[in-house]
């Protein structure tokens, strides 16, 4: 993380102690036990949508893709003047995050803002936190609603996780639910 310019040392005032998550493939994801942190921090409303809101723009659509992007948090920059309170504990000292970190009380609702505003007016997609959902009413206009997105995500200079994209399906898993063109929203074995 150090090399990747994710954190560096720090001399802050502030420090939380540092967890490691465990991730669904086994690996663990670094962050901050923010709660001193978050107790004092005032919370972004900013809303997280639900997969129902997208419900309507699903109508008549045949062809879906699944677009994760890679260690989304960590492409978000904190400001200067922020990363002094993100400081972790470690064996090897006291470091900072240069970029955002899990365990931040405002982290999803900076990230959903962020990515709303990457794919604003956009409206065959549906972006939840890092997983972006496109749905089309034909192959070829998904190919252009695809090239669109990606343009997009290029253009605001975020990765994406080729490992867990999905592209142009008739049906996809997404959020838990099994989208296909009918019915819509079923279950998936959680």
């Amino acid at each position: 993380m150090l090399n990747n310019e994710i954190i560096r040392p720090s001399n802050s005032q502030w420090s939380s102690p540092l967890h490691l998550a465990t991730k669904k493939d086994g690996s663990y994801r670094p962050c901050g036990d923010y709660r001193q942190l978050n107790a004092q921090t005032i919370p972004d409303r900013y809303p997280i949508p639900r997969l129902e809101d997208f419900h309507q723009i699903l109508k008549e659509t045949k062809i879906f893709s699944k677009i994760d992007l890679f260690k989304a948090y960590f492409q978000i920059p904190i400001a200067e003047e922020h990363k002094c309170k993100t400081a972790i504990i470690t064996p090897f000292g006291l470091y900072e995050f240069n970029v955002m970190s899990f365990g931040l009380k405002n982290a999803p609702a900076t990230f959903q803002r962020f990515i709303h505003e990457v794919l604003r007016g956009l409206d065959f997609v549906f972006p939840y936190l890092d997983d972006i959902l496109i749905a089309s009413k034909s192959n070829q206009e998904h190919e252009i609603h695809l090239n669109l997105v990606l343009e997009r995500l290029n253009t605001f200079g975020l990765r994406i996780n080729i490992s867990k994209s999905v592209l142009a399906l008739e049906e996809i898993e997404f959020l838990g639910y099994l989208i296909t063109r009918f019915p819509r929203f079923s279950s998936s074995d959680r």
